[in-house]
């Protein structure tokens, strides 16, 4: 995500807006499928997606960047790892930056976790996290398995993106 470009952007169309009617601002995380162009340049080593924690601190960044401007984000795509990011800005400004802030402030090997189990269906909320059976049908996924580095979740979680399209 170029979050310059992309804050420069919604904060012209936010300005232009009625204001009544301010413009949504849709969050769509990008996945790669085997077998498109895009796909093809991945597995050359020509374009390497961004983990679901860069993402996060891309998504921060941005929520600073647009400064006042006037608009409702959505994050309502499967695909997107923090789908209870959604509100109207800049009200919603600090709520929103505080979602994105805590799971930043988690240890690596749990951003990992928590991303491969969205991506597997597990959890949708940070709250979901902490919730023990959820943890617990995430952790009888990875029993058979030696247990992987939080890079290799993420790498993992990365994957997964692809097969929901």
């Amino acid at each position: 995500m170029h979050v310059e470009g992309s804050a420069r952007v919604i904060r012209e169309v936010a300005w232009s807006a009625p204001p009544l009617n301010p413009p949504v601002v849709r969050l769509r995380t990008a996945a790669v499928v085997p077998g498109t162009p895009l796909g093809a340049r991945a597995a050359a080593g020509g374009f390497e997606l961004p983990d679901d924690v860069e993402i996060a601190r891309e998504l921060r960044d941005l929520l600073t960047q647009v400064g006042d401007a006037r608009f409702e984000l959505r994050s309502d795509h499967m695909l997107n790892l923090l789908q209870e990011l959604e509100g109207s800005l800049p009200r919603d400004r600090a709520r929103l930056t505080a979602v994105l802030d805590e799971y930043l402030g988690w240890p690596r090997a749990d951003q990992a976790r928590f991303a491969v189990g969205v991506r597997l269906g597990v959890f949708r909320r940070l709250a979901d996290y902490d919730d023990a059976t959820r943890r617990r049908a995430l952790e009888a996924r990875f029993a058979e398995y030696e247990q992987p580095s939080a890079g290799e979740l993420l790498e993992a979680a990365s994957a997964l993106r692809s097969r929901f399209i």
